[in-house]
């Protein structure tokens, strides 16, 4: 049987899975984003919404190994492609004018393994308080912080590096990016996809960094 890993037809199934779990990972991002704007409804809500996701029991549990599956399906074949591409090419090609798609290109890796260390500091965050503190006063102490806030805010830029390459290279594995459109694509993906994420996410850390209390 043919190694996935080494086969150069295996390419193009690889570049489609990290299509497919980039876009159910930035679902999951969208719709973690839509929960936590309850936090600006003040903190009878914010707990109510709470409740309704552990109320969900077995169903949440499903849906959190889904999500680490997912997660690391994603990370393992992106880190495939990549020393995959660094071994067929160990010196890239030098394009004109493309300095900026080079840099995101590059920093997929790294901005992927930035997030992935946040998330597990995220979910360290939220499990380590004591058994009777509950989630309103977690994030509320947590991001009243300004390290953790700046951590956050570390967190964010990473995603945005990785949100933008990402979505450019979805567009292009199903074939949706030629060079006399390419700029048009960018331009609304940084408009309908990447900024509105990102700048959401950064709303909610500097609210709660300077106006924690209202979670409290």
């Amino acid at each position: 049987m043919p190694n996935l890993n080494t086969t150069p037809t295996s390419t193009p199934v690889k570049k489609y899975i990290m299509a497919v779990s980039g876009l159910l990972l930035i679902g999951f991002i969208i719709i973690h984003g839509l929960g936590n704007s309850t936090i600006f409804l003040g903190r009878v809500t914010f707990l109510a919404y709470a409740e309704h996701l552990h109320k969900l029991g077995p169903f949440l549990i499903l849906m959190q190994v889904s999500l680490a599956t997912l997660f690391t399906l994603h990370i393992i074949t992106g880190l495939s492609l990549f020393f995959q591409n660094r071994k067929a090419r160990p010196i890239p090609y030098i394009i004109p004018n493309q300095a900026q798609t080079r840099f995101a290109s590059r920093s997929m890796p790294y901005s992927g393994l930035t997030i992935l260390l946040f998330i597990f500091v995220h979910i360290y965050t939220l499990h380590s308080g004591e058994a009777n503190t509950n989630i309103a006063d977690i994030i509320a102490n947590t991001l009243s912080s300004p390290i953790y806030a700046l951590l956050y805010l570390a967190g964010i830029t990473a995603l945005s590096l990785h949100l933008f390459h990402g979505f450019c290279s979805i567009f292009q594995s199903i074939g949706l990016t030629h060079a006399h459109r390419k700029h048009y694509i960018k331009n609304i993906i940084r408009v309908t996809g990447l900024w509105p994420i990102v700048v959401f996410f950064v709303i909610i850390t500097i609210t709660m960094l300077t106006s924690g209390n209202i979670l409290k």
